[in-house]
């Protein structure tokens, strides 16, 4: 639902300082080696 990704997510919020309550994060897959 892009409405709710959008208030929940991107829209600023002043209460908490014009921050989006849920910051988006990127997380790295990991590597992952073969046997040597």
């Amino acid at each position: 639902n892009t409405w709710l990704r959008q208030y929940n997510h991107v829209r600023p919020h002043h209460a908490l300082g014009m921050r989006p309550p849920v910051p988006e994060t990127i997380l790295e897959k990991p590597q992952i080696s073969g046997l040597d």
